[in-house]
């Protein structure tokens, strides 16, 4: 409580707030009656395991750790500051805090379930896969996103992790109604070995560091953006507008290597962010990735209501970045790349 008056004493708004990072992995549910039977819980809490190896600060809680001081502290924060978001767990959401969404009085105390997926592959949410986890029945209809993804050394592949963190952001909204998505570093060291995977630039040190490897070509104190992270995510930085409108788009079939997401721009002026304080509000924006890393994906786009609106069409990749490709009217057919996502927009 003293850190966020601290912050909010000294002008920072306190817009968001979590108990604790990473507290576990668990899938395993857990109710408040086991937590609060000490025979029970002494077997709970000896058979949960830290899930990081040594050598990462972290402080773990068992679930019912978890739930006790949530349950005591969450209230406080509610109370001193309602415009807060206070979320759960962060790494597996409401299965990693099952008590907590089994008890009415702390359920309520929850705006969001937040999970972690590092480097995962985009078929984590795809279809009945993510549909089976993130509609588990203590949902009790609170949205579920993304707060942390980045790749570690072993699962960084280049070219197709630009795509599968295109499509991860994707299938969390088309599958999970998420209403957001989180990248969570902007920089990272040029010299650390997991910064290609992590990080949305790179970064050398005013001194100290040679410009080899990941840092050559940066100079001391600058930093490079790092295509493969941020081509992913900045697209949809600059080409959705902030509080769009999910469309509903049906497929013909449902690919794990392809998928379209379609949006709305906001009706009230201004609501869309500095990049689109001027964008109208009604237009149409849809986006079409192909993470296939050798056949182009071809495909029709139309409208349920068969109109022809006219959109105008970029491309991106982990090696291109917004290039036009000219208007498309539709219906219309589109040939989507290897590797590749195509954005189309009526604004």
């Amino acid at each position: 409580m003293k850190d966020l008056s601290y912050l909010e004493s000294h002008g920072l708004n306190v817009s968001w707030w979590g108990l604790q990072n990473e507290p576990n992995f668990d899938s395993n549910v857990v109710t408040p009656q086991q937590c609060n039977d000490p025979t029970e819980r002494i077997r709970l809490d000896a058979l949960a395991t830290p899930p990081l190896g040594v050598g990462y600060s972290s402080c773990y809680y068992s679930q019912c750790q978890y739930y006790d001081a949530f349950k005591a502290v969450a209230p406080k924060i509610k109370q001193a500051f309602p415009q807060a978001l206070i979320n759960a767990n962060s790494a597996r959401g409401q299965l990693g805090a099952s008590p907590v969404a089994l008890d009415p009085a702390t359920l309520d105390l929850v705006d969001a379930w937040t999970w972690h997926f590092v480097g995962e592959s985009s078929d984590r949410l795809f279809g009945s896969k993510g549909e089976a986890m993130l509609t588990y029945s203590t949902t009790k209809g609170k949205p579920s996103f993304e707060d942390e993804f980045e790749y570690q050394p072993s699962d960084f592949r280049g070219n197709w992790s630009t795509m599968n963190t295109a499509q991860m952001l994707m299938n969390w909204m088309v599958f999970a109604e998420a209403p957001t998505f989180f990248w969570i570093h902007a920089a990272k060291p040029c010299q650390n070995a997991e910064s290609l995977g992590y990080g949305l630039a790179l970064w050398r040190a005013p001194e100290g560091v040679n410009a080899t490897g990941l840092c050559e070509g940066i100079e001391p104190g600058e930093f490079r953006v790092d295509p493969y992270n941020a081509n992913a995510m900045l697209p949809f930085s600059r080409q959705v507008p902030w509080d769009s409108w999910r469309l509903n788009v049906t497929e013909d079939v449902t690919r794990p290597n392809q998928r379209v997401m379609a949006w709305e721009t906001p009706g009230d002026a201004g609501a869309g962010g500095p990049l689109h304080a001027n964008t109208p509000g009604g237009l149409l924006g849809v986006a079409v990735t192909n993470r296939d890393m050798s056949i182009p994906f071809e495909t029709e786009l139309r409208l349920a209501d068969g109109a022809g609106r006219t959109l105008n069409g970029y491309r991106f990749s982990a090696s291109v970045f917004n290039v036009s490709i000219g208007t498309v009217t539709l219906p219309a057919n589109i040939t989507v790349q290897p590797l590749e996502m195509l954005f189309f927009t009526e604004y």
